[in-house]
């Protein structure tokens, strides 16, 4: 009962992030926000990372990657802790409904228009149809959603006792979201530290629940292992 009650939950939470991302923001705003993030990255020179990525490498791989990292591997870290790992998934519950919350936040206050869009490669082309058709957003792509979720199952599965090479999981995806053009660099960046921020605010506030002897985020595994 308590494993069915933890996944239904998932599940709700989840679809109702789907149901904010059907609210679509001004396709001008969107664009304009887009060729504004190229000019930043491009005097960064964060856009010869891109270039260097933008090669159609993963060729028909581009959709099953895109799709199925984001869904599949995400649904099975979730229904691995609430089944073998409840201790984790106290904590790790909130972290993903932090940063699900965030980042439709920042997609309503700050949408911006994937790469694809601004007539870059499209290394996705089967995704995007079956997007549209559900309704769903596209303007979402500050930040990247596939790298926060990546980070938040890398920083559980870290939390669970794997390696710190748990950490190449999201630098992956990462490589894949950009190099299909659906995420700029600084989205990756974005989705990334976005975990982080999560991670900041829910010790915060176990700290103020539990004080400085219960603090079980900071107490289950090691200072240097929490973050990274």
């Amino acid at each position: 009962m308590r494993i069915a009650r933890n996944l239904a939950a998932a599940a709700a939470g989840y679809f109702a992030l789907l149901m904010l991302l059907t609210q679509h923001p001004s396709r001008t705003v969107a664009l304009r926000n887009a060729h504004q993030l190229v000019a930043v990255e491009r005097g960064t020179g964060l856009a010869s990372v891109e270039s260097l990525l933008d090669r159609g490498w993963l060729g028909a791989w581009g959709d099953g990657l895109y799709v199925g990292l984001h869904f599949g591997v995400t649904v099975l870290v979730v229904v691995g802790l609430v089944v073998a790992r409840p201790a984790v998934w106290r904590d790790a519950r909130w972290l993903l409904a932090g940063v699900l919350v965030a980042s439709a936040v920042v997609f309503w206050l700050l949408p911006v228009a994937p790469p694809w869009m601004l007539g870059r490669p499209d290394g996705t082309p089967w995704s995007h149809p079956a997007g549209a058709a559900s309704g769903l957003d596209v303007y979402a792509a500050m930040p990247s959603l596939h790298v926060a979720c990546a980070s938040w199952v890398a920083w559980s599965l870290r939390r669970s006792g794997v390696g710190r090479a748990v950490w190449l999981y999201p630098l992956f995806v990462s490589v894949v979201v950009v190099s299909t053009g659906n995420h700029y660099v600084l989205d990756a960046v974005a989705g990334w530290l976005l975990l982080q921020l999560a991670v900041v605010a829910v010790v915060g506030v176990r700290s103020l629940h539990r004080g400085p002897t219960g603090a079980a985020m900071r107490g289950e595994v090691p200072a240097h292992g929490y973050g990274c």
